[in-house]
């Protein structure tokens, strides 16, 4: 059974913040109110628990416990999509303004390891521990997307300027405040993300149609680092536009999903590298390591058989347990009683 654990990773920036939000669903059916501090495999393990995967390492007592601090029970049904983005660019506040009136948690990662690193790692690290789950980069989806011979960017920048409430002028997108966004890296980014969400959107709306079996949860991923090195009089109107583009995609897959999707978003002040430039190379290694999670997970015949039996073993148990509880309490409302005969004498008779 395929999985696609719809990780969407978005590096952005320059914010004040390191933290992981955790959102619910619209329905706000699977995550506590509060906040926590959690650690890197506490969060690994939430996130499990979270999409019903498999988790990449052992819990101890300690994530355990935080874990049941956030979940809430939910045996039965899962999210069809989890996000997760990896963002830098925005704060706490345009998170909360971004997700509205959903469940969010946010968490504290008791780790000196960067925050982009970290979850880069538990993303890998998931991917591994869960062979069936395919990890779309949605950047890469945007290119399979485009018509051969065409500029992708320029292709799809005009569905980002309707998105986001912008125009297009000679191949540049002007922001409703009238600013121009010449930077390249930053449109690209945009069409990239763009072009992506639509692209699975559009997938699993044909799976839908043709009556193909529906993935147990989706997956997506994609980094963004456009508003690194943004000039003050851009930057503001562009950390809108992204807002926007966000908005709008959570939207869409709102739709596309029936309401079922879940978001982890962590945001930072700082990106992993100084410099634009080893940004990008950083964000190119990073894709490479969870290309090579997604595509060879290296899991052995005798790996996938204990995984199989696992859940064979899991699955069976739990309807042999429900099948036991409603036969049992069938048999109590129905069965005919008969009267005890120590507090329902026989007459005597003469």
């Amino acid at each position: 059974m395929l999985r696609t654990f719809a990780l969407a990773l978005l590096g952005l920036g320059l914010v004040q913040a390191a933290s992981v939000h955790l959102i619910d669903s619209n329905r706000n059916a699977y995550l506590k109110s509060g906040q926590t501090k959690i650690s890197k495999s506490g969060l690994s393990g939430l996130t499990a628990g979270l999409t019903g995967l498999l988790p990449a390492h052992e819990i101890d007592a300690e994530s355990a416990q935080q874990i049941d601090s956030v979940l809430k029970p939910s045996p039965l049904t899962k999210p069809k999509c989890h996000v997760a983005l990896n963002v830098a660019g925005l704060s706490d506040e345009d998170v909360a303004a971004l997700f509205g009136a959903r469940q969010r948690v946010p968490a504290q990662l008791d780790d000196d390891q960067h925050i982009a690193d970290a979850m880069v790692e538990l993303l890998t690290d998931l991917a591994s521990a869960n062979p069936d789950v395919s990890v779309y980069m949605l950047d890469q989806a945007a290119v399979e997307a485009c018509n051969e011979g065409e500029d992708c960017m320029q292709q799809h920048l005009g569905g980002v300027a309707q998105a986001v409430g912008a125009s297009v002028d000679s191949g540049v997108l002007i922001l409703d405040d009238g600013v121009q966004l010449t930077d390249k890296l930053l449109a690209s980014e945009l069409s990239s993300f763009f072009a992506g969400v639509n692209s699975r959107i559009e997938a699993v709306n044909a799976r839908a149609e043709a009556g193909s079996p529906v993935e147990d949860v989706q997956v997506m991923e994609m980094t963004m680092l456009g508003l690194q090195g943004l000039a003050d009089q851009q930057l503001a109107s562009s950390k809108q536009a992204v807002s926007q583009l966000l908005s709008w995609a959570v939207q869409q897959l709102d739709e596309a999903f029936g309401g079922e999707v879940t978001f982890q978003v962590a945001t930072f002040d700082s990106l992993p590298e100084a410099t634009p430039e080893a940004a990008v190379a950083w964000r190119a290694r990073a894709r490479s390591r969870m290309l090579a999670a997604a595509s060879f997970p290296g899991a052995d015949e005798e790996a996938q058989a204990r995984l199989f039996s696992a859940k064979a073993a899991g699955y069976g148990a739990f309807i042999l347990l429900l099948y036991f509880l409603l036969a049992g309490t069938y048999c109590l409302c129905n069965m005919p009683f008969k009267r005890d005969t120590l507090l329902y004498g026989s007459k005597k008779q003469e």
